[in-house]
């Protein structure tokens, strides 16, 4: 793993498609999207647009900001009546679900283009308090090897990787967790406004396969089950006659056949066999998925058994 940290880097902030309550002339919502951006546009500050996505709660903006792999997205309302109209923007962090910032402005009797220009100065109003959040705050690139791992930041899952988003200054927890992989465990103090860069290697779990006693039973139960099926084929046949030599009078002169099976001895110690390995498969089975099962612990709990944080990987 390595780690690095870098005061220029640009913050990210995704503007998400804007609520349209009620309808304004000319104006949609890619059109109210584009205003917001270009308020927000500038040194220090990368923006972009996210279309079609909508949500219902704080989570949700702050879960989609974690999937698009930006610590900030902005959500605005625009809400018209007649020709008055009010904006609110609102800002969400990519872990939480805290409101970060937000500003609302508004115009009675507006102008065809007064909504527009009310949405880039609000947002243009914005701009240094979400400057300012990264000030106060860690931003994070978190790749790994496999990618898709989960993320999980002072016992909290905050996304898969790759992972973009921040984390608050100060000594923090960081597992990275794969189905079939080793959890990672690190700690890392964030430093406010400086970016922490790290790349995850993951090593993949031997306990991931099923143990070798898991194999052994299985092969067990069935060899038991073919010695059990052979036997009491041996036991049925036994003292029957062999083809056809009783036939046509083949039998000697007191009436027996010349020619009879005798299986039944080797039949019952096929029994006898056959149930003793299948009792020790079931046994050998039984032993293995609990093996198996032992060793697949809830990750984050197994790595806070763990006492050790690895500072290079």
């Amino acid at each position: 793993m390595s780690a690095s940290a870098t005061a220029a880097d640009p913050q990210s902030i995704v503007v998400a498609e804007p609520t349209l309550d009620g309808e304004w002339p000319g104006l949609s919502s890619a059109d109210a999207a584009a205003a917001i951006a270009a308020g927000l546009d500038g040194e220090g500050l990368s923006v972009s647009t996210d279309d079609g996505f909508s949500c219902e709660s704080a989570q949700c903006w702050s879960d989609r900001a974690g999937d698009l792999g930006v610590p900030y997205i902005l959500h605005a309302t625009v809400s018209v009546l007649d020709r008055d109209a009010t904006v609110r923007l609102e800002v969400y962090g990519a872990s939480g679900g805290a409101l970060l910032a937000s500003g609302e402005s508004s115009c009675e009797v507006c102008a065809d283009n007064e909504v527009r220009e009310i949405l880039t100065s609000a947002a243009a109003l914005l701009r240094p308090r979400v400057l300012a959040l990264g000030e106060r705050q860690t931003p994070v690139v978190i790749e790994t090897t496999p990618t898709g791992a989960q993320v999980i930041v002072d016992g909290e899952v905050v996304g898969t990787s790759p992972y973009r988003g921040t984390l608050e200054p100060g000594a923090r927890g960081i597992v990275i967790t794969a189905p079939g992989y080793l959890p990672r465990q690190l700690e890392r103090f964030a430093e406010p406004g400086q970016t922490q860069v790290l790349d995850v290697v993951l090593e993949e779990r031997v306990d991931a396969r099923p143990p070798a006693v898991l194999y052994a039973g299985i092969g067990s139960l069935g060899a038991g089950v073919g010695l059990l099926a052979a036997g009491a084929v041996f036991v049925a046949v036994d003292g029957k006659p062999v083809g056809s030599t009783c036939d046509n009078g083949g039998r000697d002169l007191n009436g027996r056949c010349p020619r009879m099976y005798d299986t039944r001895l080797g039949g019952i110690a096929m029994l006898s066999i056959g149930a003793s390995a299948v009792i020790a498969g079931t046994v050998l089975t039984i032993i293995g998925r609990k093996r198996g099962r032992s060793k697949s612990s809830d990750p984050r709990s197994a790595a806070v058994r763990r006492l050790g944080f690895q500072g290079r990987f």
